[in-house]
This record gives structure tokens, sequence and C-alpha cells, in this order.
């Protein structure tokens, strides 16, 4: 029996709520089309990168321009960049910010990771990394534009200077490279504001003096100090919460804040 999907389009008075075998779950009879439904999930903006102003405004540059004026390109005679090598460590959001970018300018986006790719045999990794691709342009097909991310190149590169002796720059030419580098106090305190938005903080966090003491800390490092704080909070309360029922009263749940 093939899996039937649901879209979650309310669930009353409530912000949040937990299904158990005693909810009442009302649906629609009518359809709503994949594309539809498709189109408000995963919607990642530019008000959603934080910490990457100088890289994101360099690649919004080479990416909208063509996109917005491409007579300019074809009267100037320039062909725009196509090919960008994204520079950094992993956890410091360039999927993301190329992500927002295609999000924002209405591209197709497409994601290829390097590592489950090259984690086949040499021949195999290579046809599916051929199929990807193929794969790519059927998709694409339905729009003028798309933007294809290869997740940890620097995998593919080196599986292929094992087997063929080329580095990572003979498989270029690259039009342009981007270094994503580890943000600055400002730029981590901007990632926290961002992830804090639906966080129940408590009022007298500061978070820039919080940017300040996390020097050395990627995005990722930030998420997860978010993460670790709220998973902290909900266990001292552990004590007050009965496992055996299905919901959590108010009275508990009304003062969690994340500290």
């Amino acid at each position: 029996m093939p899996a039937v999907e649901f879209k979650i389009n309310g669930i009353g008075s409530n912000p949040y709520c937990m299904v158990t075998n005693n909810t009442k779950i009302v649906y629609d009879d009518q359809p709503i089309e994949r594309k539809n439904a498709k189109s408000t999930l995963n919607q990642i903006g530019y008000i959603d990168v934080g910490g990457l102003k100088k890289p994101l405004k360099k690649i919004r540059k080479m990416v909208e321009l063509p996109l917005e004026q491409p007579q300019s390109f074809i009267t100037t005679g320039v062909k725009p960049s196509h090919d960008i090598l994204l520079i950094g460590p992993p956890g410091t959001g360039k999927v993301l910010m190329v992500r927002a970018v295609a999000n924002e300018t209405g591209t197709f986006f497409f994601l290829i990771n390097g590592s489950d790719i090259m984690s086949k045999p040499t021949n195999e990794a290579y046809s599916s990394l051929s199929n990807a691709f193929e794969e790519n342009n059927l998709k694409k097909s339905k729009k003028s534009s798309a933007i294809t991310v290869i997740d940890e190149f620097d995998v593919i590169a080196s599986k292929r200077e094992e087997t063929h002796g080329e580095t990572l720059h003979h498989l270029g030419p690259f039009d342009c490279e981007v270094d994503i580098g580890i943000p600055d106090a400002v730029g981590r305190e901007e990632i926290l504001r961002i992830h804090k938005k639906n966080m129940n903080l408590y009022a007298y966090i500061n978070l820039v003096q919080i940017g300040k003491k996390t020097h050395g800390y990627i995005a990722a490092d930030l998420v997860l100090v978010c993460s670790e704080a709220a998973v902290h909070q909900i266990t001292e309360k552990m004590h007050n919460i009965d496992l055996e029922k299905d919901t959590i009263e108010a009275k508990i749940l009304d003062p969690l804040t994340v500290s």
C-alpha cells in the first residue's frame, strides 16, 4: 500500500501540539497539489543567513545580476560566472547560503552530496555522479535557470586525485572562489539572533556578550549551543513531568525559558 502524505494547515488555538491516540485529526477531501505544498517548505531566505554578509553579497552579485539583467551580458559579450568554488570549514553555512539565493531568485536548487556518492566503488561513484547531473537536467528543464551544489566537493576531488592525479583546481577551472571563514563576534551574534526567533528566551540573555565569548565558533556550533541550552532547561524540569501522560500541563511548559 503506497504511503499517503499529509500537510498540516492548522492545529487549533495553541502554537504547539502532540499527536496521541486521542488526537482528533480533521482532513479536507480536496488534495493539495504537491508543487503548491512544496512551495512553502524549506523556504530559506536571506533573513535566515547570519554571519555571512560579505560572501553572500558577492554570490548575490554573481547570481542575481545575470538572472535579472541577462541582456547586459549579451550586449557586452561577457559570460556570467557559472562555476563558483566555496571554500570553508564544514558547518559554516555554505549550502544554507546558496539555498537562500536559489529561493530568493526563484531558481531551481539541486544538491549533490559528495560523500554519499564517493563512498561507493570508483566506477559506481562516477556513474552515480553522472546520473545525478542527468536527474538535475531533467528537473531544471521546467525552469529557465538552476543552481547545482556539490556539497563536500573536496571528497570528489581527493578521489579524482587518487585515481587520475588531478588536483581540485584541475577539475575546474572555476570562475570565482569565495572564502567562507569563521564568523566574527558580530556574525556570531547575527546567527544567534536568527536561531533564537522560535525560542522562548530568558529576558536577560545578552546575545552580544555570548557572541563575543564564543570566539572560533561556526554556525553549526552556535546552533548546537542553542539546542543544548533548550535541552538543559527541559531536563531540569523532568522531575515535574509525568512521562506516563500524553500531555504536559501548561503550568510546567509555560515557565520554560532558555537561558
